[in-house]
């Protein structure tokens, strides 16, 4: 037994040289006890007397730890438990008469007059609430993150994420000013995260923009006399006062903030624009051109317009020469040849050559991805569509009474009818590439 004590005494002191060895070896100094102190109360650990000190030897041995319990004074003996007194479960009652037996016995506490023959559901405490689990965010949506709206009414704007709320939903705005999306609650599987992300760490959100703050307040109706169900209107929501001030004070902030930007300008117009709006047209199909995508089929309408000028540039100058005009599908129709029909057919043949420029301006821009390039091509063929028109309304104004008036005013709307579809054509191809561009901001899918 001795040898045991002596053993432990050896190990303490070892690990207590270690512990100091270890601490002069980090530049920590060993500061003895002030003599006159109180000594500092240590803190309560949860680790037992005996511990493992590795490899299954434990700190103290089993006859060491029988003398540290004390576990001979309890040696040999035994307690005996106290009996609690039965209470009675029945009384003795006298009962009259010769045949009855003369007694009775009485339960005390009655039993049930009913027994279900099902055992109820018994309501257990709940032990992990909805509200207190532990919400997952996903890393992409840190506050001041551009987002996209997938549903809801406001579903295609572009908004930015202030903070994620304690039910794990995500607290964004508009901002009002620019969209018209006010703070809303939204779930992090409705929305895309963008590449933009604004510095909105001085934005200071009003406290009491929390889950309670978007809850529904349930109003109760009174109950309808008879004769009052088509005189009472269904009341519309209106913003409180108290959301129209919280809204002013955040979109303050958040406006200052993105005028501080370099691209502000690109930021505004990023957030201001609609996500997903579908173009016009995602084929083009018609009896001359037919494509799966826009893209190519705005090719097809580049060398369709080139080829067109080029008919009417000849069929001008052949007019302009002394051609006949006098039929009224001619573009030059009742002009004098030697005085408005040079004038007019040298407009008219500027006005195509420009077209045929545009058509290899808007190829190249479709090449290269640039936008910019199809623009003219776009309002040079508006403005042929307006002629068309124009030119079409007079025809039948001044010569409705001919029947070759109005053959050749609708084979003139007809044309302008197929021109307008290869305008839509166009126009889808560079609605896509103005989303694809404005601005470069990359979407960060989950």
């Amino acid at each position: 037994m001795l040898l045991l004590d002596w053993c432990d005494q050896v190990a303490a002191q070892a690990s207590f040289i270690k512990q100091v060895g270890t601490m002069a070896e980090k530049g920590a100094k060993v500061v003895p006890k002030a003599e006159g102190k109180a000594p500092e109360k240590q803190k309560r650990t949860n680790r037992p007397r005996n511990y493992n000190l590795g490899n299954g030897v434990y700190r103290f041995s089993r006859s060491r730890m029988y003398h540290k319990k004390a576990l001979w004074k309890f040696v040999g003996k035994k307690t005996t438990k106290p009996e609690k007194p039965k209470k009675p479960t029945h009384v003795e009652k006298p009962i009259k008469g010769d045949n009855n037996g003369g007694k009775r016995l009485v339960l005390l506490k009655k039993r049930k007059a009913y027994y279900p023959t099902v055992d109820g559901i018994k309501k257990k405490a709940s032990k992990k609430l909805f509200s207190k689990h532990v919400r997952n965010i996903r890393s992409t949506l840190q506050p001041g993150t551009v987002l996209i709206l997938l549903a809801g009414v406001h579903r295609g704007k572009r908004v930015v994420l202030l903070k994620t709320l304690r039910s794990g939903l995500l607290l964004v705005t508009g901002p009002f000013k620019v969209n018209a999306c006010p703070l809303r609650r939204v779930h992090q599987r409705f929305v895309i995260a963008t590449s933009l992300r604004l510095d909105v760490s001085t934005v200071k959100i009003p406290l009491r923009v929390n889950d309670v703050y978007f809850k529904r307040q349930k109003k109760t109706q009174p109950k309808k006399d008879e004769g009052e169900i088509f005189d009472v209107k269904k009341e519309t929501y209106k913003a409180s006062d108290v959301r129209k001030e919280d809204q002013e004070i955040v979109d303050k902030q958040l406006l200052d903030v993105i005028r501080k930007n370099s691209e502000k300008k690109s930021i505004f117009a990023y957030l201001g624009s609609m996500f997903g709006k579908m173009p016009m047209l995602t084929t083009c199909w018609s009896p001359f051109i037919w494509n799966n995508d826009v893209k190519t089929g705005s090719y097809a309408v580049a060398f369709y317009t080139v080829a067109t000028s080029i008919v009417i540039i000849t069929w001008t100058s052949f007019e302009m020469s002394g051609g006949d005009s006098s039929h009224f599908y001619m573009p030059l129709f009742e002009t004098d040849i030697d005085d408005s029909m040079q004038v007019f057919g040298g407009l008219l043949i500027f006005f195509f050559l420009l077209m045929v420029v545009f058509s290899v301006l808007m190829v190249k821009g479709i090449k290269i991805n640039n936008r910019g390039y199809i623009l003219p091509w776009l309002f040079g063929m508006a403005f042929l569509i307006i002629l068309q028109v124009l030119h079409g309304i007079w025809l039948i104004y001044g010569y409705y009474i001919y029947l070759e008036t109005v053959v050749a005013c609708l084979v003139l709307w007809f044309w302008m009818a197929y021109n307008i579809y290869c305008w839509m054509c166009v126009h889808s191809y560079y609605a896509i590439l103005r989303e694809m561009q404005s601005p470069n901001i990359v979407l960060l899918y989950p």
